[in-house]
């Protein structure tokens, strides 16, 4: 499918800062919402906070939905906007299911209205099959967290208004994604930020939980293709990984091996936050359906991201 005028919710977010990096590659016209503004983000970081039209809102501002797509002529939507990070969600139980349910249901009943949206993708996450290894796309959804059962509600709100008004729309779940110029609080970012000003980065001890990491360009990747490819996609669920899974400890000791700053770790006990322990996903689908494949093994990829990495600041 030809793609012309790509809105991005969640655009000065990671990951949302990267695929718009792509998506301008492309040649496409970019609409970003952001939530909040801030001073640096991702996206500015990168250079393109002033390359694209950014609008602040809220998802749950349903007339603001619509507004932005009839008048910028939006023709492909990229739905990564929303409440991520589970510390928050855990805080905050209320926000996390507006923002990610309400706030997309808010998007989709904008596109049901306004002619001329093409193509969705719904940015969904691993994290909805819970505890687990290699799972599929047709494994049950067994996520029990705040944030966990929020992507849930939203996907199942995005597969009724795709079955109900026949929207063209793709559901993708990624693994953990990392790379450069993540300001959230994860064990990628945590470590490289810490060891750039000179600190110890910390290990939680007796931590062997196991995760999957995908670098950001192959998931902007998988995004753009799911999106392009929508006569053939729309309807379905497709899970977007690396096949690279990793424990906490080891996670932290490989980037200070790439660092070469010969800093040891710290040991502490971990906080009393409730996460999934242990989980992967099983990316055959996406493979076998579209031939993508990630770029990127780990090494790789966290290389590219200690060597992009900016000044520590925020």
């Amino acid at each position: 499918m030809y793609m012309k005028k790509a809105f991005v919710t969640g655009a000065t977010g990671f990951v949302g800062g990267h695929l718009i990096k792509e998506l301008l590659k492309e040649g496409l016209d970019v609409v970003g919402l952001g939530h909040d503004y801030k001073p640096q983000t991702t996206l500015s970081l990168l250079g393109l906070d002033k390359e694209i039209t950014l609008i602040y809102g809220d998802l749950r501002n349903r007339s603001l939905m619509k507004r932005i797509l009839a008048s910028y002529g939006i023709d492909t939507i990229f739905h990564l906007g929303a409440q991520a990070i589970v510390s928050v969600a855990q805080k905050d139980p209320t926000s996390t299911y507006e923002i990610n349910c309400v706030g997309t249901a808010n998007l989709l009943e904008a596109c049901k209205e306004v002619r001329g949206v093409n193509s969705i993708l719904i940015a969904s996450t691993d994290k909805v099959y819970g505890e687990g290894l290699s799972r599929k796309e047709t494994d049950p959804l067994n996520g029990i967290g705040i944030y966990e059962t929020s992507k849930i509600i939203m996907e199942l709100t995005a597969r009724g208004f795709q079955k109900i008004y026949n929207l063209p729309l793709v559901i993708s779940r990624a693994c953990n994604i990392y790379g450069e110029y993540d300001s959230n609080r994860r064990i990628v970012p945590n470590t490289i930020r810490d060891l750039k000003k000179g600190e110890q980065p910390l290990i939680f001890v007796g931590e062997k939980s196991l995760r999957e990491y995908v670098y950001v360009d192959d998931v902007c990747d998988a995004y753009v293709l799911l999106a392009k490819e929508i006569e053939r996609s729309s309807g379905d669920v497709f899970n977007v990984g690396s096949g690279y899974s990793i424990g906490q400890e080891e996670m932290v000791k490989k980037i200070i091996d790439i660092s070469r700053t010969n800093i040891e770790p710290k040991y502490v006990e971990k906080p009393g936050i409730k996460e999934i322990f242990r989980q992967t996903i099983n990316s055959g689908k996406i493979k076998e359906s579209f031939g993508w494949n990630p770029r990127y093994s780990l090494n790789d990829g966290l290389k590219k991201t200690w060597g992009n990495w900016t000044k520590p600041t925020y």
